[in-house]
């Protein structure tokens, strides 16, 4: 599947959270706190409310969109996410014992740490856009069929080589990963059999997430919710109906061609070794 990603002429088009800064901030605040002091148990919770709040607030294309999702839907996906990091952790234990020596106990460490970090956002981040989007319709349209059109496959092979970038680059390329995720998700995504469509700029992205980073790093994080509502706030105002007038899409950047090109290749050599380990044990079988 070749890159979407798409941007627009000055548009005519408008999508917006129709919301403040300090309201936004408010929404964000509670839902830090709500976790730091639940031990994250009620995080759920305050994320689906935090969701149902947002979703009165947000027009796309000058339409209202309401959200008729269930907070037993984002527990499942919570759910399936700790599922996940048990198994994570059962693995860690299985390769304890079979491993012997320091440097190789240091780095079987290393890999599951990063392991359990992609295995568990990865779940969670498709699982939760999914959950909102299919339970997201237009206020105005009869027609309630929102869905994801989304290879869970190919996002879990999209997201090991973003998560792979991020931890070589210290966080550095976050907000391009950033910015890659909410295209690759947003163009993918259908409101009522009506094809969404991402219009962001990455050095819009690049400039909210590091100058709003830098405020919360001198207030000690009490910046912090302001930072999350303005990169939210960003990438509601760049989506947009594919077939509204003013929005015109674009090729895949060289990078983009080239980076999905990439990940096909390497995920053709990971299978390749996997194949070729999983015959030697055969044959010594």
């Amino acid at each position: 599947m070749g890159a979407v990603a798409k941007k627009t002429e000055k548009s005519i088009a408008k999508s917006y959270l129709d919301i403040d800064i300090k309201e936004g901030y408010i929404m964000y605040a509670e839902l830090i706190l709500i976790s730091v002091f639940s031990a994250g148990i009620l995080f759920p919770f305050a994320y689906y409310k935090l969701t149902q709040r947002l979703s009165e607030h947000t027009l796309i294309d000058g339409r209202k969109i309401v959200f008729v999702g269930r907070l037993r839907g984002v527990y499942g996906v919570f759910i399936l996410g700790l599922l996940s990091l048990a198994f994570v952790i059962g693995l860690e234990y299985v390769l304890k014992i079979l491993i012997t020596g320091k440097l190789a106990v240091r780095l079987a460490h290393m890999i599951i740490a990063g392991l359990t970090s992609l295995v568990f956002t990865t779940i969670i981040r498709t699982g939760l856009w999914r959950w909102r989007m299919e339970n997201t319709h237009f206020a105005d349209s009869d027609c309630k069929e929102s869905v994801l059109l989304l290879d869970v496959v190919r996002s879990v092979e999209i997201s090991i080589i973003k998560w792979f970038i991020t931890f070589v680059t210290l966080t550095i390329a976050y907000p391009y990963i950033y910015y890659l995720m909410a295209d690759y998700y947003t163009n993918r995504t259908q409101i009522d059999k009506e094809q969404l469509l991402f219009t962001g700029k990455r050095r819009e992205i690049f400039k909210i997430y590091f100058i709003n980073l830098l405020f919360s790093i001198i207030t000690l994080g009490v910046l912090l919710p302001r930072q999350l509502f303005l990169m939210k706030e960003w990438t509601v105002r760049n989506i947009h109906l594919n077939d509204t007038e003013g929005v015109k899409g674009r090729r895949p950047t060289w990078f983009e061609v080239m980076f999905d090109e990439k990940v096909d290749k390497l995920m053709n050599i990971i299978k390749d070794k996997f194949d070729s380990f999983r015959d030697r044990i055969n044959k010594n079988k």
